[in-house]
């Protein structure tokens, strides 16, 4: 006899929601039931439910449910109950996905099983020297893979695309990229890191200017700034150009910039130390932009 209407429909939903745990062969259902595991790790026992449909179904007549342990150690009785209960709660109407999940909450709470282990994978220790998680670090990982595989064009190539991709993504595919490097690789990785940070620590110290002397050619009063101006934060470089002598300095050793000039349009007047901190007998001439083409 056919599936009435409600029948059909209630197959057609589960098949929906359990996707490959649903197997229908036109007259008996199996339904694999298992919760996920749990945020500490825990996985859950599962079982197989057995399911035929009779000809009432469901008007006048319940499902027949078997259960079949999958995993784990279960009190068939009490889950039958279970089963039981919940069959008889949706009686004259469709039942199979409240005995299903009925049956889950009892997994749940009776069927906790062993914290699944960490796997081990021992191509990704790399990742403990440099933190792949971190968005404002993973340009700087791009651009030391790059300058250890410039012998690569094929991977040099695959780095620049990575470059361009979105945040989560990019985090991925840097992954990726770290599992393939060979020891040599990996050494020459590690190794340039650990130099970066050699010379980090070996910088000199932060100077510290005496305000301006000066005021720019728009008769602004200039800032003193030991490193880049936050101005200029998406610029590239680490020097800058004096707009009163014409020489080039590193941000490092001291600039004093005018932040008024650029806020109102993006002008630029910066001067270096020597010529900042002198007083002027009159008001400087300098440019109000930088050489062209340098970068900040």
């Amino acid at each position: 006899m056919p599936l009435s209407e409600e029948a059909s429909d209630e197959l057609e939903a589960l098949e929906g929601i359990f996707g490959s745990d649903f197997h229908w062969d036109g007259s008996k259902l199996n339904l694999n039931v298992a919760p996920e595991e749990d945020s500490e790790g825990f996985r859950y026992a599962s079982v197989q439910l057995l399911v035929e449909l009779p000809d009432g179904y469901p008007a006048t007549e319940g499902p027949s449910v078997q259960i079949q342990p999958e995993e784990g150690d279960l009190d068939l009785s009490q889950l039958h109950d279970v089963v039981k209960n919940a069959a008889a709660d949706a009686a004259g109407s469709v039942a199979l996905f409240m005995v299903a999940e009925a049956v889950r909450d009892w997994l749940r709470e009776f069927g906790r099983m062993e914290r699944i282990p960490e796997p081990e994978d021992k191509d990704i220790g790399i990742e403990d020297d440099f933190d792949v998680d971190s968005e404002d670090l993973d340009g700087e990982l791009i651009d030391a893979l790059l300058e250890v595989l410039k012998g690569d064009a094929a991977r040099c190539k695959e780095l620049k695309r990575i470059r361009r991709m979105g945040a989560v993504e990019q985090k991925v595919a840097l992954r990726a990229q770290l599992k393939m490097l060979s020891p040599e690789e990996r050494e020459a990785l590690v190794g340039s890191d650990s130099e970066s940070d050699q010379e980090e620590e070996v910088q000199a110290p932060s100077v510290k200017l005496a305000p301006a002397q000066i005021e720019c050619s728009a008769g602004h009063e200039l800032t003193a700034f030991s490193a880049r101006p936050p101005d200029y934060r998406k610029f590239d470089g680490d020097e800058y150009t004096c707009d009163v002598c014409g020489q080039d300095g590193e941000y490092r050793y001291g600039v004093y910039h005018c932040t008024k000039c650029f806020q109102q349009g993006g002008r630029q007047f910066d001067a270096c130390p020597s010529c900042g901190g002198q007083r002027s007998s009159g008001k400087t001439k300098g440019k109000a932009k930088a050489k062209a083409g340098k970068k900040r």
